[in-house]
């Protein structure tokens, strides 16, 4: 791994496009060329999914287990909604609850993402469940007492498995919160009043800088302090009661930019009542010109107010305490390991930090908001 730090710091520093990224290496790599020469969702990247007439074709069962804290989940959620899509007989199951990736695909961690000590009922040996499962299926053998519905999943802090027919009926209610501004630092307020239309607060990024070369974004997701490097924080008041947060969260954003693209990170929080964070699923990354069709690029308008609707690709589900807060972290990406898309409209591939010009300048307005799914008994 050392080489390959070393390689994304000197590409960072250089400025030079992404696609030269070989060139720097001194290596050829056809491979890398070839994949970054379909940044969209086309033909190419299709060959290796089911599609619609192949998932309504699909009769066979299937299993899935992923976490909170999978980077895969996008790929088990969308498996899934394609499946029960095009297929009304789709006998597909989830099990999901806060597991690594490496987790869900064999023990559960008992201490997850380098901080989360994980409930007693989710310190699964995912071995003996697909062993039970494939009995079942198989042999005829007992149904897995986990698995109760197509969707099963943990609940966080409260120490015990729910079940649903769906994503979306992991929850029967919502909270909607509002992105309100308060001054000109970096933390703001998470309220579910709504300011005034028009009151908003600015984010500023110099896409040029490189003094940051040796930052990353935080590894853990348990941590004692709020990294707002490249972002904005969006803190509540403590809540009144105990709130399960179960299923998809999403919300609108509203806002004016000076690009005709950017990069998006949101990350969600608990901050209990010492302080401690807890980051409730992996971020959520965004390139805003594909998050409405990610098989067509559709660019924004720089100067002009307009609107982009988000849902994060996996579920979560956390029984949140009385006295917490919840915080969400809207940021842009910006880092070695990771394109910067300097929001030209050209391919990011080819951007260089020639292409920088003025630094990034995105106006949240208050009227942005965050929806969150909740349960209540």
């Amino acid at each position: 791994m050392t080489h390959w730090h070393g390689l994304n710091k000197t590409w960072y520093s250089s400025g030079r496009p992404y696609r030269e990224m070989d060139q720097i290496d001194g290596t050829p790599n056809p491979l890398y060329s070839r994949l970054l020469s379909h940044p969209s969702y086309d033909s190419f990247w299709k060959q290796f999914t089911p599609q619609q007439g192949e998932f309504a074709r699909l009769n066979i069962p299937v299993l899935v287990v992923t976490g909170y804290y999978d980077g895969a989940q996008i790929g088990a959620r969308y498996m899934f909604d394609q499946h029960q899509q095009y297929n009304s007989k789709a006998d597909q199951t989830i099990v999901i609850g806060p597991f690594s990736h490496t987790g869900a695909q064999h023990q559960a961690d008992v201490v997850v993402g380098g901080g989360y000590r994980v409930d007693p009922s989710a310190r699964m040996d995912f071995h003996e469940l697909r062993y039970a499962w494939f009995d079942h299926e198989l042999r005829g053998g007992p149904r897995p007492a986990l698995l109760q519905d197509r969707v099963n999943y943990q609940v966080m802090g409260e120490d015990t498995w729910r079940h649903a027919s769906s994503f979306g009926t992991m929850s029967n209610a919502s909270i909607q919160f509002h992105l309100v501004p308060a001054g000109d630092g970096a933390v703001h307020r998470l309220a579910t009043e709504a300011p005034p239309r028009d009151r908003h607060t600015d984010l500023v990024v110099d896409l040029a800088d490189r003094s940051d070369v040796d930052w990353l974004p935080p590894d853990t997701i348990v941590r004692k302090s709020l990294d707002t490097h490249n972002a904005l924080a969006f803190v509540s008041e403590p809540l009144a009661t105990d709130i399960e947060i179960s299923g998809l969260v999403g919300g609108t954003l509203d806002f004016e930019i000076n690009k005709r693209d950017m990069d998006l990170v949101i990350r969600l929080y608990e901050q209990n009542t010492a302080g401690d964070l807890l980051e409730l699923s992996v971020p959520y990354l965004q390139r805003a010109s594909f998050l409405r069709d990610r098989s067509r690029r559709q660019l924004l308008h720089p100067g002009e107010r307009q609107t982009l609707v988000f849902q994060k690709p996996g579920p979560v589900s956390r029984l949140v305490k009385r006295g917490s807060r919840l915080v969400l972290v809207l940021g842009i990406q910006k880092e070695r390991d990771a394109q910067v898309n300097y929001g030209t409209g050209k391919d990011v591939s080819d951007e260089s930090i020639g292409d920088a010009g003025q630094p990034l300048k995105v106006r949240w307005f208050g009227s942005s908001v965050l929806n969150l799914p909740v349960r209540r008994d």
